[in-house]
């Protein structure tokens, strides 16, 4: 157990888009980040790249023992989104420009951690403004890591 410690992870994201029916090139990152956990919730945190598009970003996604997936950013995004299978609900995204209030549809939230990494999956569309809606569809595969990545 590694509770309440910051364990060494290699993360492979992939996250896929679709905005108006139409797939967006999806983006595939692999990143150094740190895997924790304390009272059963599961941790892996990192730092976002000019890959993602949110270079200055810290972002932490967690696991809880109930199915929730909880995504928080901080820097120069700002949000904190809590995913569950089958639930809607309005949140905002805070942007250098300005805020942004969508409303958040959760097809899929689940994930298996460990000591050793595991496997976190989202499903989620957003709807800003009742116009536009962006699909998303975030895979991450963690693994622990003795070695750190060549920088």
């Amino acid at each position: 157990m590694i509770y309440g410690v910051d364990k060494p992870v290699i993360i492979q994201l992939t996250s896929t888009q679709w905005t108006n029916g139409e797939r967006m090139p999806s983006i595939h990152l692999t990143t150094e980040g740190q895997l924790s956990e304390q009272n059963g919730t599961w941790a892996i945190r990192y730092d976002e790249s000019e890959a993602t598009g949110m270079a200055g970003t810290k972002t932490k996604i967690s696991l809880a023992p109930s199915g929730a997936v909880r995504l928080e950013r901080r820097g120069e995004i700002e949000m904190d989104i809590v995913f569950r299978e089958g639930q809607n609900h309005l949140s905002q995204i805070a942007m250098p420009y300005g805020t942004l209030n969508f409303q958040l549809t959760t097809s899929e939230a689940r994930g298996r951690l460990n000591a050793e990494g595991g496997n976190v999956s989202l499903a989620y569309s957003l709807a800003f403004d009742k116009s536009q809606v962006i699909s998303t569809n975030l895979s991450l595969v963690v693994r622990a890591s003795e070695w750190h990545m060549p920088g």
